[in-house]
């Protein structure tokens, strides 16, 4: 038998933390041969993880603790005595089709007043007028930030749509899971462009005047 539970629910089992469980693994008291998956998702298998620790564990360490692991490991292909029934994940958050249209109507206006400072900024070019190269940029930036929304909301939509049919899923799963990843995508790269434009300043002071 092979009994698969996540990282909180082992934790509940032995009465410890999830963030024993986490250190026990950091450690090699549970080796990756008791996890399934990776990274912070991956999950536990039970006997093998019990084989880990009673091999691992110190157990006049155990004996001072006031709920102490027992060390004794469970045999190959013998059950797990009354492992804690894995729970049900949680419900993925609902989007309902209201707020994605607000989502698109605010996106659409942003658009406009972007698309309307840029086209200023291009007939004072073509009038011969300069403008600094900071405005410029911040227009720019309003620009990318209005595509980045679009990205956000077509992926959540259409793609996590199309993805949901063609595998047979629930679409609002699938757009949370895209929504979560971009977010994080964007958080990264946002770091990522504050720290070139920290070393840009420090190496060449404010911008000069451009031209659009």
């Amino acid at each position: 038998m092979k009994t698969i539970i996540t990282k909180g629910e082992f934790a509940a089992m032995k009465g410890r933390k999830p963030s024993a469980i986490s250190n026990w693994i950091a450690d090699g008291k549970i080796t990756p041969a008791a996890l399934v998956g990776t990274g912070v998702r991956a999950k536990i298998w039970v006997e093998q993880a019990e084989r880990d620790l009673a091999r691992n564990l110190d157990p006049s360490q155990q004996i001072a603790q006031d709920r102490p692991i027992s060390l004794t490991a469970p045999a190959a292909g013998e059950a797990q005595a009354a492992p804690l029934a894995p729970t049900a994940p949680p419900a993925p958050p609902v989007v309902s089709e209201d707020e994605d249209l607000r989502r698109r109507r605010r996106a659409d206006a942003d658009n406009a007043e972007h698309q309307a400072e840029l086209s200023r900024l291009k007939r004072e070019a073509a009038a011969g007028q300069w403008v600094e190269a900071a405005g410029v940029r911040k227009a720019f930036a309003k620009e990318l930030a209005e595509f980045m929304t679009k990205v956000e909301m077509w992926a959540g939509q259409n793609l996590a749509r199309a993805l949901a049919e063609q595998h047979g899923l629930d679409w609002r799963t699938v757009a949370a899971e895209i929504r979560a990843h971009w977010r994080e995508f964007r958080g990264e790269a946002a770091d990522e462009a504050e720290r070139r434009e920290e070393d840009r300043r420090d190496e060449g002071g404010a911008a000069p005047a451009a031209l659009v």
